[in-house]
């Protein structure tokens, strides 16, 4: 009978142990990773969770994508050669484009194109790898700037005064 007793109270004192933990990682701690020879922050967080979060966010490109009248570009699609992800612009034509897979020794070719516009493209980027690379604004030129009938363009003989022969 002490047998089953004692079994049930180290239960019990286990079960408890492990709540009283899981409430403790509830609680926002903080914690800051210092470079080793400045004693600098280099990132401070509030919760051990979400520290790789916070460390590795991956290489991002931002900008936006206007047409030639500096209005936005919404759904504009924006994407690498060679390959890592494929966004598209919001709708003040601002895009971000987040990914794990740039390489610092690569060349990449930056696309922007819209089915509306004329394709754009940033060529020989070498970005900078795990941080922020702002890429400005994008200007597209819109296939149709106006609708120009050529037979109203093109010059008649007959008004040129030259005398035609029949």
């Amino acid at each position: 009978m002490n047998y089953i007793k004692n079994t049930i109270l180290i239960f019990i004192i286990v079960l408890l142990n492990a709540c009283a933990t899981s409430s403790d990682q509830a609680t926002p701690q903080k914690s800051t990773i210092k470079n080793q020879d400045t004693k600098e922050s280099l990132v401070s967080i509030e919760n051990e969770s979400d520290q790789l979060l916070k460390i590795f966010d991956g290489t991002k490109l931002k900008g936006a994508v206007l047409d030639t009248a500096y209005g936005a570009i919404e759904d504009a699609k924006i994407y690498t050669s060679p390959a890592t992800v494929e966004v598209r612009s919001d709708e003040e034509g601002n895009f971000e484009l987040i990914s794990d897979k740039f390489y610092s020794d690569i060349s990449y070719i930056i696309y922007f194109t819209h089915q509306d516009y004329f394709n754009d493209q940033k060529t020989g980027y070498y970005p900078e790898i795990d941080s922020t690379n702002d890429l400005g604004y994008r200007f597209l030129v819109p296939k149709k700037i106006i609708d120009f009938e050529t037979r109203a363009l093109t010059p008649k003989v007959e008004d040129s005064g030259i005398e035609l022969k029949e």
